[in-house]
């Protein structure tokens, strides 16, 4: 049919379509400029009417009431916008007020012009919540009191954070986000959040909060500063009202600041029992700092260094199991699997066992108690309140590690704490080619912490024993036992060196002892000198009897037995001066020659006195024991 159209027909169609089509953009920018004109003429009209609203749903949010002390401004493009400036909400009764420089609020662009002021974006410029100057008697709050925004306000108001038979964080989010329904992203920018006590709390807020629809996403992430350290937090939820409702949701948290990271993905529920499951992921460069950073400035943790968790977790409640923890402290690193659960006090308890390749307790008694560096630390306090505060049950076992300078392998250990009382019970372990067991009690229940301990030894090189007790320079070898019983009260150092007491028994069999001069048994006198390259002596039993209290130091029973004969000895040692005082007998086996080339044929008595290292020895015939 366009073919049979002569030519010029044909052509003048054509310019008449691309003319329909011009005019069509042109009819819409009509329409589109009728609309804003008519919108803007509509919204003007009710400029004082959607303040108001603006101001009703701040108040909604917060459950304050609101002020505007500044101006209100709107423009339609190029998107409906809303201002309010110099903005306060709070009450004043001495109540926190929060101050808002500006508060921004976007509408959709055809509820601008159809005249409703629906809230799709909610701006809050440099908020800052404080309370006004406190009376006297109103100082003190605590710092978590007041180290949210608004949503405190109003959850305080309506009684969300209430205790109850829920929970009052899940009650607390649900009440919040429910006032924040339908308001698709809220965002803080340079908030200043001051707990009523003065101190730093939460500073340089910047965050916001994404929600597109109630069955959509919600997505938190920002930065703020949370007593004097940077921070960064991410969290998202993939069904937030159902998780809110009781029902599961899939749940990612991060969190990350210099005392502390931390990163959950799984799901969870929201009931009136939270419950979680996935895998977590905690590190802190000291769990003092941590604690401290999170608001429990009385933690009485003890400062034992860095400690990391990765584990995954199931928690229902006040329940918490964690099936595969892997478990750092320090460059110590353990796996295994734990409980933790809370009581009605919030009382927290953890048990479950743990294996170490390498567990140094010396690491973490220094944590606690460390030595001396100078007078003044001998009257510091030892902080061991902690070991109230939860109860432990800790089944712990480790291919190596250390007890009391002790270089333990293949051990097994329960570690437990109970109502101010704690201990670490060493079963059995390997030690110098022989067996250690070791028990450590510390009972916080009485006038004043108190601490018992045992060390049992059986079977172990005597040489390697000696070198463990500073004792190397005098070549003992054999096979040695020692049991040692020790008691302090655990308040400073001062108190453990004045009134400690300590019981030890040590018994040395089939070996050699070199280091001293044949003629120390010489009749006359002459000084004690070690002498490295002194011919050793064999002897067959070696038995020692010690008991100490403070820097005193009785030497019960000393005697030593060879072929050609025994010692027998008892004396006194003075921790404070060096002071030594020795008296003692050798009793000759028989008449004759002897390994050590001389035997007497009557009993001798000796003593030593003086300073050690180097004391008197006093040696005379028939003299008896001083």
């Amino acid at each position: 049919m366009a073919e049979d159209m002569p030519t010029g027909e044909r052509h003048a169609t054509r310019r008449g379509r691309i003319a329909l089509l011009a005019l069509i953009p042109a009819l819409v920018l009509a329409v589109i400029a009728a609309a804003w004109i008519a919108g803007a003429s509509s919204f003007s009209l009710n400029a004082a009417g959607a303040q108001a609203d603006l101001e009703a749903r701040l108040s909604e949010l917060t459950g304050e009431p609101v002020i505007v002390d500044g101006t209100a401004q709107f423009s339609l493009l190029p998107s409906p916008l809303l201002t309010l400036s110099s903005v306060r909400i709070g009450a004043d009764d001495g109540g926190p007020i929060l101050r808002i420089e500006g508060v921004q609020a976007e509408f959709d662009l055809l509820d601008a012009l159809l005249g409703r002021t629906d809230i799709g974006r909610l701006i809050l410029l440099r908020p800052s919540l404080a309370y006004p100057e406190a009376a006297p008697e109103q100082a003190g709050t605590s710092p978590g009191a007041a180290t949210a925004a608004s949503p405190p306000a109003s959850a305080e108001a309506d009684g969300a954070g209430e205790a109850g038979p829920g929970n009052p964080a899940l009650d607390f989010a649900r009440d919040l986000l429910g006032r924040f329904e339908g308001i698709r992203s809220v965002e803080l920018r340079e908030g200043t959040f001051r707990p009523k006590d003065g101190s730093l709390g939460i500073t340089n807020v910047a965050l916001r909060l994404d929600w597109p629809a109630r069955d959509a996403p919600a997505e938190l992430a920002g930065s703020f500063v949370w007593r004097g350290e940077p921070t960064e937090i991410a969290f998202r939820a993939r069904t937030p009202a159902a998780f809110l409702e009781g029902g599961a949701s899939e749940l990612s948290l991060s969190l990350s600041a210099p005392p502390l990271r931390a990163s959950f993905a799984g799901t969870g529920t929201g009931g009136e029992r939270l419950g979680l499951d996935g895998q977590l992921s905690l590190s802190v460069p000291s769990p003092t700092r941590a604690a401290t950073w999170l608001g429990r400035e009385t933690s009485r943790l003890p400062d034992i260094g860095p400690m990391s968790l990765d584990t995954r977790i199931r928690l229902e409640g006040s329940e918490m199991t964690l099936p595969s923890a892997q478990v750092g402290l320090g460059e110590q690193r353990g796996q295994g699997a734990l409980e933790m659960s809370f009581d009605k006090e919030g009382r927290p308890t953890l048990s479950g066992t743990l294996a170490f390749p390498r567990l140094d307790f010396d690491r973490f008694a220094q944590a606690v108690a460390p030595y001396p560096r100078h007078a003044l630390d001998y009257q510091r306090p030892i902080p061991v309140a902690f070991i109230g505060d939860f109860d432990l049950d800790l089944r712990l076992s480790a291919t190596e590690g250390g007890f009391s300078g002790l270089p333990l392998q293949q051990f097994a250990a329960t570690l437990k704490f109970a109502r101010g009382q704690g201990l670490l019970d060493i079963g059995d372990a390997e030690l110098l080619g022989g067996r250690a067991q070791a028990r450590l009690s510390l009972d916080l229940t009485g006038a004043r912490p108190f601490g018992r301990g045992r060390i049992e030894l059986a079977g172990v090189d005597a040489a390697g024993l000696a070198g463990l007790l500073d004792l190397g320079t005098l070549g003992l070898s054999g096979r040695a036992s020692l049991t040692a019983d020790v008691a302090a009260p655990i308040t400073n150092w001062t108190n453990i060196l004045r009134e400690g007491e300590v019981a030890s028994r040590l018994s040395v069999s089939q070996g050699q002892i070199a280091g001293f001069s044949p003629r120390l048994a010489e009749a006359g006198q002459s000084t004690l000198r070690l002498e490295t390259d002194a011919a050793p002596v064999p002897f067959s039993s070696i038995e020692a009897r010690l008991r100490s209290r403070g820097p005193y130091v009785n030497l019960e029973g000393l005697s030593v037995e060879n072929a050609a004969g025994r010692i027998e000895a008892t004396g006194f040692f003075s921790v404070l001066d060096d002071q030594l005082f020795v008296t003692g007998t050798f009793r000759p086996q028989e008449e004759g020659e002897s390994e050590a080339g001389f035997t007497p044929s009557q009993e001798i008595g000796f003593r030593m006195q003086g300073e050690w290292p180097n004391p008197t020895v006093i040696v005379a015939d028939g003299e008896r024991p001083i």
